[in-house]
């Protein structure tokens, strides 16, 4: 098979980009916005990128009636993000975060889980996360209309102790 991405529609190309690019990671990213409200959504655009300086990526895409996501307006306001990974246990979490709340009303409010100030910058971090890092906005870069990369500096991680052991 051969395929020309641009003869693809968006939703194709994307469709094909998720399936073939795994192990994919999902990130769940919290965010606050500059009165303190705090929001989480999902991500399958997300990777580590560098070690030095220690860089996370996320992509962001603008909702289907171009408006811009909460997520990238918080980033913006607080130039603070953390980025948890997924697993079966924040399964339904991030089931929840996915869906559309209004502006200013958290999702995590509603996915039963426990959150915890982060230690580096002003944004919730969510405790029962396998791992979690605390970012400060580094740049943007609009790639499109409608997709914006985000760049983070990984300043501080929290990883539970059964996954991880540095001795």
């Amino acid at each position: 098979m051969e395929l020309i991405l641009s003869e693809l529609q968006v939703r194709e190309r994307y469709k094909f980009l998720t399936a073939i690019v795994t192990p994919r990671p999902i990130a769940l990213v919290t965010t606050r916005d500059a009165a303190g409200k705090d929001n989480a959504a999902p991500f399958s655009f997300f990777n580590v990128f560098s070690e030095d300086p220690p860089t996370v990526i996320l992509g962001l895409s603008k909702r289907p009636d171009g408006r811009t996501k909460d997520t990238l307006l918080n980033i913006r306001e607080t130039n603070a993000f953390v980025v948890h990974m997924v697993d079966r246990g924040l399964e339904d979490c991030m089931h929840v975060c996915s869906a559309d709340f209004p502006y200013g009303e958290s999702e995590l409010g509603h996915a039963g889980v426990t959150l915890t100030p982060a230690r580096t910058v002003n944004v919730a971090r969510i405790v029962e996360a396998p791992a979690a890092l605390e970012c400060r906005l580094s740049r943007t870069i609009e790639l499109s209309d409608r997709r914006t990369l985000v760049l983070g500096e990984v300043v501080c991680a929290h990883i539970k102790d059964e996954i991880l052991d540095l001795t």
